[in-house]
């Protein structure tokens, strides 16, 4: 019980507790720095070191030298850069972030860091090729709020929501050869099956391929999908096995159920062996 409260503060602190009003930087294992924003929810968290811990253990336990990691929804960096760290000279780390606030500190973070393994860009990952409606939320927290190719005022869109690009990871791994993929990470808040419903080639090309995604409830709700519809897709993909991450890698089959919270968790999906 202790533990569920303590990850559930560590979700709702930041909006009880804003992040410090000036620009700081962290410095990070191995002497990699962060450029954090001024009002970073998880500016403190991560200044403590409790920013996501058991997550962070999980990305830093499995990457190994000469894989390609994948981040969806990369934020200012942090996972991005851990990665680099991890995979190495002859590995490659691929990083998106859409919201035209938060990017330039990725890019920033990748160049003051000399992360050349590095590749980002200011994209949303979906299901196609086009432009989609974005609402920027605090630099953290963002989502997409509009149906690939629609106009504004579609439901869902909001004065604050802005057109951005989007691609698919089909579309953007097919441009540079299909390099193979070990893991990818989701954080989309609640469009997770839209970047689903575009990586099956990638997939489907990618036997060994692991997948982590972090499930928010209400935000799936506001996306307008559910757990049901996730699982399949999943099950579509030729994964098999959740575990969830909070939970010391606790393993769920697919064909039964993704487990409902009102927390905010990760889990990672793993393919049956060949």
């Amino acid at each position: 019980m202790a533990a569920q409260m303590a990850r559930g503060l560590s979700h709702v602190g930041p909006h009880i507790v804003p992040g410090p009003a000036i620009a700081t930087d962290l410095r990070l294992s191995d002497g990699l720095t962060l450029a954090l924003p001024p009002g970073l929810p998880s500016a403190r968290r991560l200044h403590a070191g409790l920013y996501e811990p058991e997550l962070t253990r999980v990305v830093d336990s499995f990457l190994q030298t000469g894989m390609t990691f994948v981040d969806i929804g990369a934020n200012v960096g942090y996972y991005t850069l851990l990665a680099s760290l991890r995979v190495g000279p002859t590995g490659t780390v691929f990083g998106f972030e859409p919201a035209a606030e938060v990017y330039p500190y990725l890019e920033g973070n990748i160049r003051r860091n000399a992360a050349s393994n590095v590749v980002v860009s200011n994209l949303a990952v979906a299901e196609g090729e086009g432009m989609t409606t974005f609402t920027p939320s605090a630099f953290e927290g963002g989502f997409l709020t509009g149906v690939n190719h629609q106009p504004h005022g579609h439901l869902g869109v909001t004065p604050e929501s802005v057109r951005v690009d989007v691609t698919s990871l089909d579309l953007f791994m097919e441009d540079r050869g299909w390099p193979p993929i070990d893991l990818v990470k989701v954080d989309v808040e609640g469009s997770e099956a839209r970047v689903l419903a575009g990586m099956k080639r990638v997939s489907a090309k990618n036997a060994n391929l692991r997948l982590i995604i972090e499930l928010n409830l209400n935000a799936l709700q506001r996306a307008g999908t559910n757990l049901h519809e996730l699982r399949q897709l999943l099950i579509s993909l030729g994964f098999d096995v959740g575990y969830v991450i909070e939970k010391g890698l606790t393993p769920i089959p697919l064909h039964r159920h993704l487990p409902r919270s009102g927390l905010i968790y990760n889990m990672m999906f793993t393919k049956p062996p060949r």
